[in-house]
């Protein structure tokens, strides 16, 4: 008989896990090398992105990402935001990777799940967990945005406002962005008898299983669609994007986390805890 989840049940788990992010030597931990890799961002590239995307060697940069385009990315009205976009859609699903690899790894091993099973379903628990880890990430995510927003509007106050208006975009396509990677760390720490395990996994999975589909089809020619496979696939063409245009391969990160996600509760539900 399925288990009807309970909203309230749903955020005591999810509650629970931004807590345990926040806190703890663990949670310090990551959370200071996030707030130093993005101030050291904010002081020396966005900061000074007017000047950067002035050049030559960025924009060769740009376009070695960016499938060769690099001209949409170079008309954004606030350079910090621009900048911003090109590094937010490679940090944070490697901030995804580390935060998120111990979603049910070391509570397997330490038999906690069992207790936690007492005061809620194995449903609630994967779902819940999710919910937690897609919050903290959107939280970072707004965090860093907010930071450079503030920066542009110091460089012109003029920047806040129309700041604003392409951020308005630039958060949903983020958030979007991090679903698979999140969906591949859940999966990964159910299976992984560590988070240590689960981040080689991953970036095994990332980099030799992209290569791996790449040769099949240069190899045999089949299926070309089986590149959306991977998560990641589409970052080089979301590169080049602006505005509303940012959530244009928003499908596919979409499709991504509902495979992995499915694949998740179905394993969960039946792993031994």
């Amino acid at each position: 008989m399925t288990h009807q989840m309970r909203p309230n049940a749903l955020r005591q788990v999810a509650g629970f896990e931004l807590k345990k992010a926040f806190s703890g030597t663990r949670g310090m931990i990551g959370l200071g090398a996030f707030l130093l890799i993005w101030l050291v961002l904010l002081v020396y590239p966005i900061g000074s992105a007017a000047h950067w995307l002035s050049q030559p060697g960025f924009v060769d940069m740009v376009q070695a990402f960016s499938e060769g385009q690099a001209d949409i990315i170079l008309s954004w009205h606030v350079p910090e935001l621009a900048m911003f976009w090109v590094f937010a859609l490679y940090l944070f699903p490697l901030s995804v990777l580390t935060v998120s690899a111990d979603m049910f790894a070391t509570d397997r091993q330490m038999g906690t799940l069992r207790f936690v099973l007492q005061r809620a379903s194995r449903q609630e628990i994967f779902w819940g967990r999710i919910l937690g880890h897609l919050l903290l990430q959107s939280i970072l995510i707004l965090l860093a945005m907010t930071a450079t927003l503030l920066m542009a509007s110091f460089r012109d106050s003029s920047n806040l406002l129309t700041g604003l208006s392409e951020a308005f975009w630039v958060f949903p396509a983020l958030v979007i962005n991090v679903l698979p990677y999140l969906a591949l760390m859940a999966l990964l720490s159910i299976l992984c008898r560590s988070p240590r395990t689960s981040i080689i996994w991953a970036v095994i999975i990332l980099t030799l299983g992209g290569l791996l589909i790449q040769l099949v089809i240069y190899q045999f020619g089949m299926l070309p669609l089986l590149t959306d496979a991977i998560p990641g696939s589409q970052l080089s063409a979301m590169i080049n994007t602006k505005g509303f245009g940012v959530l244009s391969h928003a499908l596919t990160p979409i499709m991504q986390s509902i495979l992995l996600l499915a694949a998740g509760t179905y394993i969960f539900a039946g792993k031994r805890l």
